[in-house]
């Protein structure tokens, strides 16, 4: 199938964009695209201001930032404007698009959001899935509560639900962890220290609307999170699909996470060792 150039202008579109990062999908002629947008973003004819994060984010996606796009979020007047309008989604893609800048943009886009409104976008960064039967399985899996923490947080505003540790094959008790926790002196995941040669997983938690709904696929956003976790503290993630977890059988919840566990840590083992 061929594309003419009106073809591909009209994929440039804001909701064509949207489309396209919420599938995580890049056509072919990506590259083509990238020049296209950049272009009519330069010359300031392509998008309003109503939809300029949503557009920033999408692009973030594809792995795509504009410097001059990223610089106007960024600024006071716009995020102040954004937030009175919708604060908890104006906060969540704030700390998509500076998440994804701080740890997977590869050349700098000379600007970070103010203080003072990414604090903001960080508190309104909770738990996705509230009263989830997930933490009294997972402990018992692990084989009991010293064995999981919950609640942590990175440095960039990421939300942790729970954390393990393993060493060869072995849960490791958090009590110091949890007690740190407790006292307020760890807050975040970057302040712990693991064992040697232990793993430390992330347990995450995600809602029914992380997913596409024919496909069940992870939507972009999501998985761009979940990429920008990963990626800023070097610890293994395992994604906790919310809707697949209440279809689960009681008795197949416990067997689940131990496979999830196990194949997470054979996977960092392997890439350790290569």
């Amino acid at each position: 199938m061929k594309f003419t150039q009106s073809d591909r202008l009209g994929l440039t579109q804001p909701a064509n964009i949207e489309a396209l990062a919420t599938a995580d999908y890049k056509p072919i002629f990506w590259e083509t695209m990238q020049e296209i947008i950049s272009k009519i973003v330069d010359k300031d004819q392509f998008i309003s201001s109503a939809l300029l994060l949503d557009f920033a984010v999408s692009m973030a996606v594809l792995d795509c930032y504009n410097p001059r796009v990223i610089k106007e979020i960024f600024s006071e007047n716009f995020l102040s404007t954004e937030m009175l309008k919708n604060e908890t989604q104006t906060s969540w893609n704030l700390l998509l698009l500076y998440q994804s800048i701080q740890t997977l943009c590869s050349t700098p886009v000379g600007k970070s959001p103010p203080e003072r409104l990414l604090e903001t976008a960080i508190c309104y960064n909770t738990a996705s899935v509230k009263n989830s039967s997930l933490l009294p399985a997972l402990e018992q899996a692990m084989g009991g509560s010293q064995f999981v923490t919950s609640n942590l947080r990175t440095k960039l505003g990421h939300y942790i639900d729970h954390v393990i540790m393993v060493k060869d094959g072995h849960p490791l008790a958090l009590n110091f962890l949890q007690e740190a926790q407790e006292y307020k002196l760890v807050t975040h995941i970057e302040e712990i220290v693991p064992p040697a040669e232990s793993q430390v997983i992330m347990v995450i938690n995600l809602p029914d609307h992380a997913y596409a709904i024919n496909s069940r696929r992870l939507k972009g956003p999501w998985s761009l999170m979940l990429k920008t976790l990963e990626k800023h503290t070097g610890h293994a993630v395992i994604p906790i699909s919310s809707l697949m977890w209440n279809d689960l059988m009681d008795y197949e919840k416990i067997p689940y996470l131990m496979q999830a566990i196990r194949l997470k840590c054979d996977k960092v083992s392997t890439s350790t060792n290569v």
